[in-house]
């Protein structure tokens, strides 16, 4: 799974959408603890509907045995077996399965995973985040900078002037709905996202915005926090000013 979302939104496929489109859609939260040592926890529940992960699967066996180097997969990894098979290739850059729990509601199957890293660098080593880069700056005042941005500000607009592919997608994408969260060991100073103490979140609903995908898609994180008796490793410098 590539990023918050291999359990996500840029790795998804096409004919992950067309299922999606299907049956319809996903949920994805995710939350973020960063410690004042550097470690932190890393917390993600994603859910898709039962039909909609038996069509992905019953596609990709197709598109198989028409193209035996045929990769393309659900973005989102149902199956424990192959998270934890994950996690030992993981362990290495720091970042372990603190704990795995699945759970079927009504049509829909989710998954709660929650690991824990020693550095943001080793979560970064890893596809829940490998297609977004997260950054931490410390500030000559001694505040620090994080931000979370995708590698691509610009998102691929397949048939996007198309009126009636529009309105199928809001249609049958309603249901649409991510969250993102980032709990930071400071006070929370300035961000572009909703602050609740040393919490930032943002939340995207298709029901609520009909650009709720595509704002997701190109997120731009960022949150500044006193750095107050902190002294958090592998935080960048801010560049050298340019001489005059």
């Amino acid at each position: 799974m590539r990023s918050i979302f291999r359990f996500g939104f840029t790795r998804a496929a096409p004919l992950f959408f067309a299922a999606a489109l299907l049956a319809g859609c996903i949920k994805v939260d995710q939350e973020l603890s960063l410690n004042a040592d550097g470690t932190g926890t890393f917390h993600v529940r994603y859910g898709m509907k039962q039909e909609t992960i038996s069509q992905i699967d019953a596609m990709s066996r197709a598109g198989a045995k028409e193209n035996a180097a045929a990769t393309t997969q659900s973005p989102f990894q149902f199956d424990e077996k192959k998270v934890r098979k994950d996690f030992e290739t993981y362990a290495r850059d720091g970042v372990t399965l603190d704990s795995f729990a699945a759970a079927e509601t009504n049509d829909w199957k989710f998954i709660d995973l929650r690991m824990k890293f020693a550095s943001l660098a080793g979560l970064m080593k890893t596809d829940f985040l490998s297609d977004r880069k997260l950054t931490l700056l410390r500030e000559e005042n001694g505040n620090y900078i994080l931000e979370q941005r995708p590698d691509s500000p610009h998102v691929p607009e397949s048939n996007a002037d198309n009126p009636a592919v529009q309105d199928m997608m809001k249609e049958l994408m309603k249901g649409f709905h991510a969250g993102i969260a980032v709990r930071v060991p400071g006070d929370v100073l300035e961000s572009n996202g909703t602050a609740s103490g040393r919490v930032v979140s943002w939340t995207f609903d298709l029901e609520q915005d009909p650009q709720a995908l595509k704002k997701a898609q190109q997120l731009n994180m960022r949150v500044v926090f006193k750095g107050d008796g902190l002294n958090l490793p592998g935080a960048a410098r801010p560049p050298a000013p340019q001489p005059k």
